[in-house]
């Protein structure tokens, strides 16, 4: 949404639709209408029947996010899929839906705070934006695959994903490099997760996953190390800590990526980046960064800046690479 170049009254109207628009996707998706008119359109009646819920509330629901394009209407009144609405469906996995399910219970708590959050700088009490896991491994495997198809990292060595999360990433480099070995890092309540998806990937000969704290100390023996959306979680001088720790931890001649979106100056260019930057500020006291800002921090951790690459397929991410360096 792009209020630029319309009536005052118009542009503020779009943005307020945002609370109904979210709320409306996320009972339809709820209730799992997506997948009931994916095949063959359904009316109303058939479709509250199915879900359980009062006909002629679910047919106004319906008949709003039909205006939105979500859904289609027949000329017997009753509803279709569109390509928004199959996006919803289970065949698709969990990507879409994890987000909008996410977003209108946990995150909907979370952003009632932005008031306290831009009153204090401080992220607020209200909730938190819980990610659907499958959603973040899609992310996460999609991650892993545009990186090793625009680094040399998969020849051989040892790849050190210092935030492995539920091991999806990671897995994924081994799985496209036979020769590479891995490490996982990450909290301990998550790192059991990640030892499992490496076993069932039979990938245990050649990762080893343990429980760690970046803001202690990173492992040091790797080739190839990977911060994968930890730094936009991060306050200045936290992520300063991080990237100290790696350059610490890093053997000479190692390489570090980091994955994040980049802000740019002109706010409408990166709408995704600027508007997990507010996220950010009212979540997880973090904040996104512009390319400059993060090649600032490298240089006072003592990291050299080397290159920055676009990644496909993740939604806007890059990969920020720095090198330890010979000394």
């Amino acid at each position: 949404m792009k209020p630029r170049g319309r009536a005052p009254r118009d542009a503020i109207e779009e943005i307020l639709a945002g609370a109904p628009r979210v709320q409306a996707l996320y009972v339809a998706t709820r209730l799992g209408i997506p997948d009931m008119v994916r095949d063959a359109p359904r009316s109303s009646a058939v479709l509250a029947s199915t879900a359980g819920v009062h006909p002629g509330a679910l047919h106004r629901l319906l008949r709003f996010l039909v205006a939105e394009g979500v859904f289609a209407l027949t000329e017997d009144g009753r509803f279709g899929a569109t390509a928004l609405s199959n996006a919803l469906t289970l065949a698709e996995g969990p990507g879409l839906r994890g987000e909008v399910l996410a977003m209108a219970t946990s995150g909907w708590e979370a952003w009632r705070d932005l008031l306290h959050a831009v009153e204090t700088g401080q992220p607020g009490m209200g909730g938190q934006l819980h990610r659907d896991e499958g959603f973040e491994a899609e992310r996460a495997t999609a991650a892993a695959r545009a990186l090793s198809s625009i680094t040399d990292v998969g020849r051989s060595g040892c790849v050190v994903d210092l935030r492995c999360g539920d091991g999806a990433f990671l897995a994924e480099m081994l799985v496209r490099s036979p020769g590479l070995r891995g490490v996982g890092v990450d909290r301990p309540e998550v790192v059991e997760g990640a030892r499992l998806l490496i076993d069932a990937a039979h990938l245990a000969g050649r990762a080893e996953v343990y429980a760690g704290d970046l803001f202690a100390e990173v492992p040091g023996g790797g080739a190839y190390y990977v911060l994968r959306r930890v730094l936009h979680e991060q306050d200045d001088a936290h992520a300063l800590l991080i990237l100290a720790n790696c350059q610490a931890g890093m053997p000479a001649g190692a390489r570090l990526a980091i994955i994040e979106g980049l802000l740019t100056e002109d706010p409408a260019a990166t709408p995704a980046a600027t508007r997990e930057d507010l996220e950010g500020l009212v979540v997880t006291g973090g904040r996104e960064r512009t390319l400059e800002e993060y090649r600032a921090l490298a240089g006072h951790a003592g990291l050299r800046f080397d290159r920055v690459v676009g990644l496909r397929g993740t939604g806007g991410l890059s990969a920020i690479e720095l090198s330890r360096g010979l000394l």
